[in-house]
């Protein structure tokens, strides 16, 4: 029960910076000149008035869920270490930035 609970907390904390970086990133894209790497992505980025195929939606939706449950992974796996929370924590906090900006330097518009 003690890795349940570790797990869900760690999903929590994981949703709430998933949702924050993307917002504090999207506030920084307005104010620089994006994409700062040069990508041939196609132009269209609304998903209502443009063709998205299954595996895009794949991609959207494990874009979006993929790091709160990389999260929930890793709170189950450390219930039992204490030591090495912190540690672990600030290693997800950091590597969900620098997904979400590396996302937003290469492709956003």
């Amino acid at each position: 029960m003690n890795r349940v609970a570790w797990s869900i907390a760690y999903l929590c904390v994981g949703v709430a910076l998933s949702w924050l970086s993307m917002v504090w990133i999207s506030r920084l894209s307005r104010r620089l000149a994006w994409p700062l790497i040069n990508t041939r992505w196609h132009d269209c980025w609304d998903i209502e008035h443009c063709h998205v195929s299954a595996l895009g939606y794949t991609f959207i939706v494990a874009f979006i869920a993929a790091p709160s449950l990389i999260w929930a992974i890793a709170g189950f796996k450390q219930a039992n270490a204490a030591s090495s929370r912190a540690v672990a924590a600030l290693s997800l906090v950091l590597g969900m930035v620098c997904f979400y900006l590396l996302y937003y330097a290469a492709v956003w518009r």
